[in-house]
């Protein structure tokens, strides 16, 4: 999102520098902006990768969820019946709340599930 601008700045800054003065103070600006430029990418890439672990938490708590729900329907024997198919509904719907909240506080795009 910043490099754009940033190459367009770089353009301008480019050429000002026939005056030593002029060129100094826009190296100076170019390598500040280049920093920050920098450290939003790290920021940001360490932000992705927390995102990514947390949904990872998430979806592992849920999948224990199912599996538990599963073999306790199993073993009452409501396998075929639609009860177990609700419950099962109601975890995913959990589920899809989560990762829903995860994806807004992260500014992530979120999808209907």
């Amino acid at each position: 999102m910043f490099l754009p601008c940033f190459q367009v700045f770089n353009v301008f800054v480019i050429g000002i520098e026939s005056n030593s003065a002029a060129g100094q103070i826009s190296q100076a600006i170019i390598g500040e902006a280049s920093k920050a430029i920098q450290a939003l990418a790290e920021q940001k890439a360490r932000s992705d990768r927390f995102y990514q672990l947390a949904q990872d938490e998430i979806n592992d708590f849920f999948n224990e969820e199912v599996t538990k729900k599963q073999s306790e329907i199993a073993s009452r024997g409501l396998s075929h019946s639609g009860i177990g198919g609700q419950a099962i509904e109601e975890i995913e719907k959990k589920r899809d709340r989560e990762l829903e909240r995860l994806a807004l506080k992260y500014g992530k795009n979120v999808t209907a599930g």
